[in-house]
């Protein structure tokens, strides 16, 4: 294996990659900044993220025994699996005793780190991604490069070439749109015929037993609908105490990851529904963690914030680490789950803090970089990157500046000098050059600055009078909030989060008159006068209809999102292979955000979802293309409470 700094150095050859992939990186920490304005009580809800990890961690053995016996009284099967190998051997089992020849997957960092689709195509069977970008990076043979954007490292051009070369588009084509919608038609067929869907998740629920998905494209909830038969493989560090502590994970994920209130598809899995329901529960090194230093660390939900600020991993991108988790929290996991050359990865970060700042649960990934730096040195694993003469000249501030000086009276000669050093070689060798030096120090233009304004003093200056600080406002997701919000109100806030989400609100008189639609959506349906044609039960006969109807049991008015319940397989079709769908909402059951939505749930079905408008994608350039592998429009109408939707 290449060492970190040889890869970075490759990586630096092509500076125009470099400032391509900075760009698109910076995208998201834009919308994360934006989202976050938007939210008051972010703060406090990474305060309970933190103190929900931080429970689950105080008691992990117990947590887990709770959370299997929820899921196996569901009829959920849990296997434990110790290490990757375990795991890969586990699902390799269920696949032989199934006969399984063909799976869509979905995104899985833990399958990605146990290296599960490698060990099951040497088998023989076929296995695609069918994620967007999980796709392209398949098709181009490569690991994904981002945790939440795998292929946000490759343009568009190449997309379109690496499509161009399978037969999907033609030569030269390289609109997001049409890419994605030759993707979407490729892999109809593949959901089509799957004898297995494979998902990762999100989180793991132990009061519930509950497997929680997270996704925007429809893919991992249209894999495990159509295929008789579900694994899901999930880490251990998955687990939550309970639905209403999920809700502030919920709360944060995608606004730290994408910008977004809520993801399209938050999908329950809660039991199964007559088809096997597997999960593998991976520890591969997580217990081992356990009260260390890297112990935090396993409160992550992978929403890839800290990469998507951090200066280091914006220029050398996700390869350069030669890790399935990169950026700084690969730089905490990396010696702790893996060790050996990966401890090198702890040197990839400038220990700016932008990490630690932005975690939606807290964890001082800085310092844990910090820490780790000093614990491999002393241990003899970690070599210092730079000469010993340097470290020394730094550790002695007088030296420090002298020979700063020193350096700016050389002039254009320095970096020509710098060049005769193994690290100004290695510098050299990435495209770089040393900038131009200043004429000054900052700390002669410091000194300078003070000598012509020298700072004032009022030790008699009078005392200002204390003004009154006014109470800050009670946070919007507080239980009192929704008191003070009329109807009016809520549904104002549900249409404005909706549109956002690229979905629309249909006017009671614009439902259409010959429509398909499920057994509940028929019911009120009659009740409102219209009799419209039951939804068949065969995938080929929905796949592609432009029309279908369903109900959902209440909409979410700051998320935009809808509660739909999904009772069975027919259900599950209907919301996600039409080309439009309609959802019928009463509306006397507008709740105004997550907390309130927990609250409702006293029971889950076997399956249900929040679901924030149409299907879409973001993987080709993090060009926003809507209609991924879903449905492309997606309508909310809301209807009399006397309906029998809200008896």
């Amino acid at each position: 294996m290449k060492g970190l700094a040889r890869k970075i150095q490759e990586r630096m050859r092509d500076l125009d990659k470099v400032a391509s992939h900075r760009r698109a990186v910076l995208y998201p920490a834009a919308k994360r900044r934006a989202a976050m304005a938007l939210v008051p009580e972010w703060e406090e809800l990474r305060d309970a993220n933190k103190k929900a990890k931080a429970e689950i961690l105080s008691d992990l053995d117990g947590f887990l025994d709770r959370f299997q016996e929820s899921a196996e009284a569901r009829g959920t099967t849990v296997h434990r699996a110790r290490n990757a190998a375990q795991a890969q051997e586990k699902v390799l089992d269920l696949c032989k005793a199934a006969g399984v020849q063909c799976i869509v997957k979905s995104k899985s960092l833990t399958m990605e780190e146990c290296q599960i689709g490698p060990k099951l195509e040497q088998t023989g069977i076929e296995l695609i991604d069918t994620d967007l970008g999980e796709r392209i990076v398949q098709l181009f043979g490569e690991p994904p490069s981002h945790l939440t954007a795998p292929a946000i490292h490759r343009t568009r051009e190449e997309i379109g070439q690496l499509f161009y070369e399978h037969g999907l588009v033609p030569k030269g084509e390289t609109d997001p749109k049409i890419l994605t919608e030759a993707a979407r038609k490729s892999l109809r067929p593949y959901f089509l015929k799957a004898d297995l869907g494979m998902t990762g998740a999100n989180f793991l629920v132990a009061s519930t037993g509950s497997i929680i998905v997270v996704e925007n494209e429809a893919n991992s909830i249209l894999g495990t609908s159509l295929a008789p038969f579900h694994i899901a493989v999930a880490g251990i560090d998955k687990l939550v105490p309970d639905i209403p502590s999920l809700q502030s994970f919920l709360a944060l994920l995608a606004r730290s990851a994408t910008g977004q209130r809520l993801t399209t598809y938050t999908t329950h899995y809660t039991g199964t529904m007559g088809r096997p329901l597997h999960l593998v529960l991976v520890d591969n090194g997580r217990s081992s963690l356990r009260g260390t230093p890297a112990e935090e660390a396993l409160a992550c939900i992978r929403c890839g914030a800290c990469l998507n600020e951090c200066p280091v991993y914006c220029r050398i991108g996700g390869h350069s680490y030669d890790w399935v988790y990169p950026g700084p929290i690969g730089e905490v996991l990396g010696p702790a789950l893996s060790g050996g050359p990966r401890n090198e990865l702890v040197k990839a970060s400038p220990l700016c803090q932008a990490c630690s700042d932005v975690c939606p649960v807290r964890i001082d990934l800085a310092r844990h970089i910090h820490d780790w730096r000093l614990d491999l040195s002393a241990q003899g694993q970690l070599k210092p990157s730079l000469p010993s003469s340097l470290r020394h000249l730094w550790g002695h501030p007088f030296l420090f500046r002298a020979a700063g000086k020193f350096a700016r009276h050389l002039g254009p000669l320095s970096p020509v000098l710098a060049g005769f050093t193994k690290a100004g070689r290695a510098w050299k060798r990435g495209g770089r050059n040393l900038p131009k030096l200043p004429k000054k120090s900052f700390h002669e233009l410091l000194k300078a600055r003070r000598k012509s304004n020298p700072p004032q003093c009022f030790p008699h200056s009078p005392i200002q009078e204390k003004k009154e600080i006014a109470p800050s406002p009670t946070p919007p997701n507080s239980p009192s909030a929704p008191k003070h919000l009329h109807f009016h109100d809520l549904r104002k806030l549900f249409r404005e989060a909706l549109e956002e989400a690229h979905g629309k609100i249909l006017p009671l008189s614009a439902l259409p008159n010959q429509a398909m639609a499920t057994p509940k959506a028929m019911v009120i349906g009659a009740e409102l006068g219209k009799f419209w044609t039951p939804s068949p039960s065969q995938p080929w006969k929905i796949n592609g209809c432009p029309l279908l109807i369903l109900s959902a049991r209440h909409g979410i008015a700051r998320t935009g999102s809808l509660w739909v319940e999904l009772e069975t397989f027919e259900e599950r079709l209907a919301l996600t292979l039409p080309e439009e769908i309609i959802l019928l909402v009463p509306e006397d059951r507008i709740l105004f955000d997550l907390p309130q939505h927990a609250a409702e749930l006293k029971h889950l079905p076997p399956c249900g979802t929040l679901l924030t408008g149409p299907s879409k994608t973001a993987d080709i350039e993090l060009s926003l293309v809507i209609g991924a592998h879903g449905p492309r429009r997606m309508s909310v109408c809301w209807i009399p409470s006397a309906t029998s939707a809200s008896k």
